[in-house]
């Protein structure tokens, strides 16, 4: 499993050699569920934790330096890669992400002494770079519809 550390939203790419007729499965999700439960909890913990969400399936036809990527945006802070090899041995050359979020500059600047605002400051800055492309989201991860007065609030606030 690979933790961004952060939800972030774009096109994880993968480069592969080899492998002819290897299953690999790339799922996203922007929090670990406990027993079929979806309560967030802590992300920093993932002991007793596992991964549920959306899923890419690449199969590599044995050529060499092949680029698999989504056909769309991928909205996570966790991907878990699970490969089975088949015929040959497939060589994970490369695996990176291609952000994608909005060239919003911040204007304004809101500061206090708790550091637990000063964190919601800036989640929520994030939440609006990464939902903010050429249509609004109102959350990258689950609903990606638009609330256009969140938004403008939130774009030409800040």
């Amino acid at each position: 499993m690979i933790d961004q550390t952060y939800e972030t939203m774009g096109y994880p790419e993968m480069i592969v050699s080899g492998g002819k007729n290897t299953k690999i499965v790339a799922m996203y999700a922007e929090n670990l569920i406990v027993k079929n439960h979806a309560p967030k909890g802590i992300r920093n913990e993932i002991e007793g934790k596992k991964l549920v969400g959306i899923k890419d399936v690449f199969i590599p036809d044995g050529g060499q330096n092949r680029l698999f990527k989504p056909t769309y945006l991928r909205a996570f802070r966790f991907i878990e890669l699970i490969i089975q090899t088949s015929d040959e041995p497939l060589i994970l050359e490369k695996y990176y992400h291609v952000s994608c979020q909005a060239p919003i500059e911040k204007r304004a600047l809101f500061e206090t002494g708790d550091s637990l605002v000063n964190w919601m400051m800036d989640a929520g800055w994030r939440t609006v770079s990464i939902c903010s492309q050429d249509m609004l989201f109102s959350d990258a991860a689950y609903e990606q519809i638009s609330i256009p007065e969140i938004h403008a609030f939130t774009t030409f606030l800040c």
